[in-house]
């Protein structure tokens, strides 16, 4: 956490003064986004939205059928316990331990592409998030931008340097 801070500040520091160095009087602008706005409430980041809520149910779907056959079975075990033989009430159990051991495994399996799916259609969300940004910086002569999202490295920033609705414009113009 020390050398990330250290590091944002380091970086801060040398890329003011090296943005200085040339321009004695003039001040170039810095401003800053909120990526997660941004994914909020663009048209595509709406849609990469959409996308994930449905692959997620789907994917939420085949652990609930899973559930409800443990369930079935494990009511099954108990129903029947008091009439069934030592060796079948076993063998039922098994069948319970292996059907909770393969539905364990599966919600692992499917987190994990849930987690692909997230990184799939998010690349390139964020690939077309980094052209916009890049195209306003240039226009507008910004010298850095920074991420400005709750949890990032910016503490503290004059709201005349949010470029996060500029930037929502911009994208739905470029990628509508």
């Amino acid at each position: 956490m020390v050398s990330r801070w250290f590091f944002v500040c380091l970086m801060t520091v040398i890329g003011l003064g090296v943005g200085s160095l040339g321009h004695s009087a003039e001040s170039k602008p810095i401003g800053f986004v909120d990526a997660q706005a941004v994914l909020e409430n663009t048209k595509e980041g709406k849609r990469a939205k959409e996308t994930l809520e449905e692959y997620l149910k789907s994917r939420q779907k085949i652990m609930d059928l899973d559930e409800k056959e443990i369930k079935r079975i494990e009511e099954e075990i108990t129903k029947q316990s008091s009439v069934l033989s030592p060796e079948a009430k076993k063998s039922k159990e098994d069948d319970l331990k292996r059907k909770f051991i393969e539905f364990q495994q599966r919600g692992e399996r499917l987190q994990r592409e849930i987690q692909g799916k997230r990184s799939e259609v998010l690349k390139e969300f964020y690939k077309n998030l980094e052209s916009v940004i890049k195209k306003i910086a240039e226009k507008d002569g910004y010298e850095m931008i920074f991420d400005g999202q709750e949890g990032g490295v910016l503490l503290f920033a004059k709201d005349g340097l949010n470029l996060t609705q500029q930037v929502i414009e911009e994208y739905d113009k470029m990628f509508p």
